[in-house]
Order: C-alpha cells, then sequence, then structure tokens
C-alpha cells in the first residue's frame, strides 16, 4: 500500500502537473492533499480543478480559507498578500465555497492529518522548531501525523519528556516502530528548503517507510507567469532557488 501526500501547491500549474506525472511513475494506491492549493502564483482555479479531479481528501489551508473569504489579509507578506488577491479575482463563487467546505484535520488508521499544527488547526501555526513541534505533538494521538505550511521538508521525532528531534527529509527514510512521527512533506509549488524542485512523499503504511520525491518542473514558465500578471517579482525569484 502507497500513499503519496502532497501540499501547497500555490498556483504553480507546471509544479503540480510535474508531480502528477511523477505520480504516475510511483502508482500511490491513495492521494491526499493538505491544502493551500491556490495563492502566490497565477493559475489558482487550474490547480483547484486539476485537485478536484483526482477524486482525492483534501484539507484547508491558510491561503485556501483567505481566497474563499472577504475579510482584511493585512498581516500576510506583500507576496502572499498578492496572491490571495488574485486567486479572490480568479475563482468562481462554487470555487470559493469548495474551499470553505474543506475540513482542518483528516483522521486515518493510525495517521492524522493536518495542513499546518494540530495544536489549533484553526490557527495555522508554523512549526518551525523543536519547542514548536513539542507543542503539536502534546496533541497527536496516532503514530503518524503529517503536515506542510511551513513549505520545508523535516521529520520531526517525539521523544519522551523531551524536545522533539528533526530529522532529514531527503529520499527514504525508514521509520522505527513505536515512536510518533510528525512529517511535513515540503511544498509542491514554492519550496523552500533551497531546492527548487517539487517536493511530495510517498509513504508505505505497512512498511514504516517514506520516501521524499523531488520533482523538477519548468520554473521560467512560471516565473514568466507571475511577472506578467504584475505579482511581486519576488514572487518570482524565489522560486529559482527554493527559498
Amino acid at each position: 500500500m502507497k500513499w503519496a501526500i502532497f501540499s501547497d501547491i500555490h498556483g504553480n500549474l507546471e509544479a503540480l502537473e510535474a508531480v502528477m506525472r511523477d505520480m504516475e511513475i510511483t502508482k500511490p494506491d491513495k492521494l491526499y492533499c493538505m491544502g493551500d492549493i491556490v495563492g502566490y502564483g497565477t493559475n489558482s482555479p487550474e490547480c483547484l480543478e486539476a485537485v478536484r479531479a483526482l477524486g482525492c481528501p483534501v484539507l484547508r489551508g491558510n491561503h485556501d480559507e483567505e481566497a474563499a473569504l472577504d475579510r482584511p489579509v493585512d498581516n500576510y507578506s506583500l507576496p502572499a498578500r498578492a496572491g490571495m488577491l488574485l486567486a479572490r479575482k480568479q475563482l468562481s463563487h462554487e470555487q470559493k465555497a469548495w474551499l470553505s467546505s474543506l475540513p482542518y484535520t483528516l483522521e486515518l488508521p493510525g495517521v492524522t492529518l493536518v495542513h499546518a499544527s494540530l495544536h489549533d488547526p484553526t490557527e495555522f501555526i508554523y512549526i518551525l522548531d523543536a519547542l514548536l513541534a513539542t507543542s503539536h505533538f502534546e496533541w497527536q494521538s496516532k503514530a503518524y501525523c503529517f503536515h506542510g505550511h511551513t513549505h520545508v521538508p523535516v521529520i520531526w521525532r517525539h521523544e519522551d519528556n523531551e524536545l522533539a528531534q528533526g530529522l532529514a527529509a531527503r529520499g527514504v527514510i525508514e521509520l522505527e516502530a513505536n515512536r510518533h512521527y510528525n512529517i511535513n512533506v515540503g511544498s509542491v509549488g514554492q519550496p523552500r528548503d533551497f531546492d527548487p524542485r517539487a517536493s511530495y512523499v510517498i509513504f508505505e503504511p505497512e512498511e514504516h517507510r517514506i520516501e521524499y520525491r523531488r520533482v523538477e518542473y519548468p520554473v521560467e514558465i512560471t516565473q514568466r507567469k507571475i511577472l506578467l500578471a504584475g505579482l511581486p517579482t519576488a514572487t518570482a525569484a524565489r522560486l529559482a532557488v527554493g527559498r
């Protein structure tokens, strides 16, 4: 049994299509999307429809929520605000209603999925360090949790009565039995670990195995679209360096 788990597409159609082609190679039995389909990039509606066509469970990300609502986004950075506002203009009423219907978490046998942190999934807390990871683990009852949100692949392992330990997230990782793990799958459309390739994971629950997949896509096409749409140059520039 193989699960493909992916997150943070952010309107990057080229990256999403590349990941979908890679899934034809890995042949997962199940697919799960952990949100932030829209925002930042120029193809939010197209990415939304491509994900819906997969027929897989989808979670709500903060960009999905903001794009579907009509409220101030002043607390976000300029690139994030610009992408959210563009998505609001592009999405239909029906697409916004679908985004608003998405759940914050998904419970599966032995696994929980969440866009950000289980320490209040509606607040979209960034798990950026061991302290925040440890706070998350206070709410994680199952052996495995998968999340995105930070765009940085990392595996957090729970240590009893100690701070969570961060493990490298590259290639194939064999997970230990009787441990609790919180696994960040990285980002399809806007990686931030200095690797510009799209990121997603293949999870084999019966084998306790994770494989991080990195997929190249035509970054320059996505950059050109962003600049032609009048979005911040930083949104385009960061894609080439994975930051």
